[in-house]
This record gives structure tokens, sequence and C-alpha cells, in this order.
């Protein structure tokens, strides 16, 4: 065991310890920030209550709860993303370039970031 404060290598890696916890490079800190700071994603009930085809658009409509505060921006949607969209009073008119693939009616992907 190595005194606190030490360094050691194995491989080509140098390992130091500092104070009873491991030193990172600038390298890995860096990464171990990016996984910190990812946004926490809560899951938002909706469900589609309207799909039209206009031209080569379509236009989806989902409900959500109407207790639901946040703005468009922190949305997060599920595979297919909308190519544009607004949200008022619970309802979500949003516009696709292609078949999402929903029916009036299915569960709608939806999540919101915090």
């Amino acid at each position: 065991m190595l005194p606190i404060g030490q360094s050691y290598t194995r491989g080509n890696r140098q390992i130091l310890l500092s104070f009873g916890e491991w030193s990172f490079s600038s390298r890995v800190r860096s990464h171990l920030l990016e996984v910190r700071s990812l946004p926490i994603m809560t899951p938002i009930l909706a469900k589609v209550t309207a799909i039209e085809k206009r031209g080569d658009q379509y236009q989806v409509i989902v409900q959500i709860s109407p207790k639901y505060r946040g703005s468009f921006n922190t949305l997060a949607f599920g595979e297919i993303k909308p190519h544009s969209g607004s949200l008022k009073e619970g309802r979500l008119d949003l516009v696709y370039h292609q078949n999402p693939g929903f029916n009036v009616g299915d569960p709608f992907p939806l999540w919101t970031l915090h």
C-alpha cells in the first residue's frame, strides 16, 4: 500500500493518490463532468389525439397534462423528432416531415428535461 500523496505507474498510466481519493487527468475529469451534466429526464404521460397528412407533412396533436408548466424547449421526444411544434394548455401541435408511425389513441413517447 502506498502512502497518501504518492504515485506509481501501471503500464503507461501514472496513478496518483491524493488525500485518500483518486486524482484524475484533465481528460478524465472532462469526461466525468460531461457524464455528471447529463440532464435528468422525467416521463410525461401523453396520448396522440389526432393525425393529419398535409401535403408532404404530418400534423400530430398530442394531449398532455395541463399541469405541465415547462416550455416546449424542455421536452424530449422519442426516436423520431418533430420538425417543429408548439405547446399550449396541455396540447402539443407537432409537424413531422415523415410518417411518425402513430395512431390516434397511442401513447406518445415524451419526457421533460431538468
